[in-house]
């Protein structure tokens, strides 16, 4: 994945479910699907994964967007989309309420850090 500013800004729209459909214009400067994350028996032995994105728009914003994808006809995908004004919104959209970053978060984190400066201030802690 190129860094965002080499390549001219693209349409998006992403579904969220109970809400409007979010459309805008930018950069997806990051993706993740978690299976790529596990072990051979990993994969084989989950039925249920995520499909992480942060994009970035061209007014500035990050859009963070995680699928919760099935290979279980019983259970239905289910989507979370944040729009982050801040790189801080963007960690928060990505560890949620949890203390620690998880695999594939902090994936993603990476490669978007790796494609937009902007995002360079969440490489490390700063105490």
């Amino acid at each position: 994945m190129a860094p965002f500013t080499r390549t001219p800004s693209e349409p998006f729209r992403i579904e969220r479910p109970g809400n409007t459909p979010l459309r805008f214009d930018g950069w997806r400067i990051a993706h993740v699907d978690s299976r790529d994350l596990w072990s051979e028996h990993q994969r084989q032995a989950r039925d249920r994964w995520a499909d992480v994105s942060i994009y970035r728009t061209d007014s500035g914003k990050w859009v963070y967007a995680q699928v919760g994808k099935t290979s279980d006809p019983n259970f239905r995908e289910r989507a979370v989309v944040r729009v982050c004004n801040t790189p801080a919104d963007v960690y928060k959209a990505l560890t949620g309420r949890e203390t620690y970053v998880t695999k594939t978060a902090l994936a993603v984190l990476r490669q978007a850090i790796d494609n937009d400066p902007a995002l360079a201030e969440l490489a490390e802690e700063r105490i």
